[in-house]
């Protein structure tokens, strides 16, 4: 065989080689007998979409949890709260367009709100049929907590209670704010190379940065991208990381993910936000969703300026809701239940404790 097919040969049989979640087991190294450690897929609404399935105790509540993005899937990410799953069936959803759910055959007309919401009232009636559930619980991430406001909006009658992450409320808000919030950092440091380009960038307006323009029907989002790489910079994305790198080395590193799809992520991120971003600025839950029918947590990082706080905590001081909290957690910015998980498990004890019945 010629040297050369041989390497394509083997780098195609790494890329799409099969892939696993490991089993749960006890203190001894013995798998636990009512655990339950899947990947697996499922049809919503006409797409294939892959699922992360893992609890100690299938007997524990259902959660689902809504990743961030459009596009930022976080099925990698479970492993930076492990936790979760001692005291829930815990369902990770790489929603459409992302992650192991991304395929180019997705239409693009089907990249909306309206139709994630269908996605996950969909997949809310596979899990509590399989599960035998009257109702679940549901967690959103940034994008995933105004996708999950909006559900339970329309469908209280699902869940026992909704935790959101990082909380959208209004984006041309959050933006106002980040972008002020790198701009203003800059300048404290003396940062001129920052400065030089936020101030190219921005303000920006309606949730739009210069640079941000329609080609082919999608956003090319160069200023967001500008806008985003301080942010992180100046740890208003992760407290205490100030770069991708770790999740980098987490996507190369995952058991759930090929390689391939591993390369893929960024691209399946890119598909989702650009097509969604134009509908995604005009979210207000303030307008749109003042009252809810089932008790809401909301979990803040203080260090937060993708969604910041000063954006979230009036929403939640005017929102009717039979129950409701705003934690604040003072070692994270946007992903207080990866970067806080030991303090964010036991808020959603205190959910369980509360709204369980």
């Amino acid at each position: 065989m010629n040297f050369k097919v041989f390497i394509v040969i083997l780098i195609s049989a790494v890329m799409i080689s099969c892939v696993s979640t490991p089993v749960i087991k006890d203190p001894g190294g013995e798998e636990l007998p009512q655990s339950i450690a899947s990947l697996e897929s499922v049809d919503l609404n006409g797409v294939e979409q892959w699922l992360l399935i893992r609890g100690e105790d299938v007997s524990k509540p259902v959660l689902l949890f809504l990743h961030g993005g459009p596009g930022s899937a976080e099925i990698p990410l479970y492993r930076f709260n492990p936790g979760l799953e001692k005291d829930f069936v815990l369902v990770m959803w790489d929603q459409r367009g992302s992650g192991k759910s991304y395929s180019r055959k997705i239409p693009e007309e089907t990249m909306t709100i309206e139709q994630f919401i269908d996605d996950t009232h969909e997949l809310t009636k596979i899990l509590k049929q399989r599960f035998g559930r009257d109702k679940i619980y549901l967690a959103g991430h940034s994008w995933g907590s105004g996708l999950g406001m909006h559900t339970i909006n329309l469908y209280p009658e699902d869940y026992y209670a909704f935790v959101g992450i990082g909380q959208i409320v209004n984006l041309k808000e959050n933006e106002r704010v980040s972008w002020q919030f790198c701009y203003d950092e800059a300048k404290k440091r003396g940062d001129k190379k920052a400065i030089k380009q936020l101030e190219k960038v921005g303000p920006p307006v309606d949730g739009v940065y210069e640079g941000d323009f329609i080609k082919n029907g999608k956003f090319v989002m160069k200023g967001l991208g500008t806008e985003r790489k301080w942010l992180t910079k100046y740890e208003g994305w992760w407290y205490g990381e100030t770069g991708y790198g770790m999740v980098v080395k987490t996507l190369l590193t995952t058991k759930e993910y090929t390689l391939g799809e591993s390369i893929r992520y960024m691209k399946a991120s890119k598909f989702s936000l650009t097509l969604m971003w134009p509908e995604l600025v005009n979210v207000d839950l303030a307008r749109d969703i003042p009252e809810v029918k089932i008790p809401v947590y909301f979990c803040v990082g203080r260090h937060d300026y993708n969604t910041p706080g000063e954006v979230s905590y009036p929403y939640y001081e005017m929102l009717a809701a039979p129950k409701k909290d705003f934690i604040w957690f003072e070692r994270s910015a946007h992903s207080p239940c990866f970067e806080e998980p030991e303090e964010f498990n036991e808020v959603m004890q205190k959910v369980v404790t509360e709204t369980y019945k």
